[in-house]
């Protein structure tokens, strides 16, 4: 359809950038290379070596450790690539007690009932 139409117009048509149709035509497609493929892998291991609950930032911690120098937006986009997203764990919600404890009136109430009748009673 690039004979019939502007070549701008159809790549805005169908969402795609100018670069990437220019590069179909010449055959070099997004591919990974090598190098990124063993990236991935190693991400790939170290996420689930440590049960879904590595983000970027600490897989890309321990590539560094490990000798990788490899930068925490390329593991994102490695992670993006391949579906992984780290377990997120629920926030901490405290639980309060409950002071009335079904008797009609709360724990502060009872203890100055407590020190009043204290107070009436005689000393012997």
């Amino acid at each position: 359809m690039a004979s019939e139409f502007a070549v701008a117009i159809l790549c805005s048509v169908l969402e795609v950038s100018r670069t990437a149709y220019y590069r179909y035509l010449r055959g070099d497609s997004h591919r990974l290379s090598p190098e990124k493929t063993k990236y991935q892998q190693l991400v790939e291991q170290i996420f689930a070596q440590h049960k879904r609950r590595y983000g970027s930032r600490r897989i890309t911690a321990e590539l560094q450790q490990k000798g990788y120098s490899l930068g925490r937006c390329q593991v994102l986009t490695l992670m993006k690539m391949t579906g992984l997203q780290a377990i997120q764990p629920k926030s901490f919600v405290p639980r309060t007690t409950n002071s009335t404890h079904n008797k009609g009136y709360c724990g502060a109430a009872r203890a100055a009932k407590f020190v009043v009748r204290l107070a009436i009673a005689p000393s012997a």
